[in-house]
């Protein structure tokens, strides 16, 4: 069973990934995600990304950080069916762990937040102003690191849009 986290915020979808790495490292986290190209002019240039899809993680410290933000970078390069594919090589390392994030627009219904009766109500009004709804997922058979990474990344997006968490699995806003 898959394990989420949601943040709910008035920014756009778009955050930029840069941000939420800084904050994952003022709590101990290192964090990388698969670079998107684009073509121009026949060239493949790097461009900063929206913050959606597998981000890995791992504690800060790590003597091979440098090596393991290189083998992020190399996985949409790499062919799907490598042998070698930097996908499999870092999910053969137990001290690096993804969390899946996407970000969808989003906006609570007519009387929707009526239903929240315990929920302050300094957060429904601002809940009421959501247009953006970032869902943090792991999967079933997740390490107990999965899920410190995947609550440390949900605390640095709800800072970075400052945003308000739900913890559906316990009902816990924050």
């Amino acid at each position: 069973m898959s394990l989420e986290f949601l943040v709910y915020s008035s920014h756009p979808v778009v955050i930029d990934e840069r941000a939420v790495v800084a904050e994952l490292a003022d709590i101990g986290w290192d964090a990388a995600m698969p670079p998107t190209y684009v073509w121009i002019g026949g060239a493949r240039e790097t461009r900063p990304t929206p913050l959606e899809g597998l981000i890995y993680g791992w504690r800060q410290g790590s003597s091979d950080a440098s090596h393991l933000r290189e083998l992020v970078a190399q996985i949409p390069l790499a062919q799907p069916s490598a042998r070698e594919h930097p996908r499999r090589r870092l999910a053969n390392l137990t001290r690096v762990v993804g969390c899946e994030v996407r970000g969808i627009q989003f906006e609570f219904g007519p009387g929707e937040l009526e239903e929240y009766e315990d929920v302050p109500a300094a957060l429904r009004q601002r809940l009421a102003r959501t247009r953006t709804q970032y869902v943090l997922r792991t999967g079933a058979g997740r390490s107990d690191v999965a899920v410190q990474f995947q609550e440390a990344l949900w605390l640095a997006i709800s800072k970075v849009v400052d945003g308000i968490r739900l913890d559906p699995q316990d009902g816990t806003w924050t």
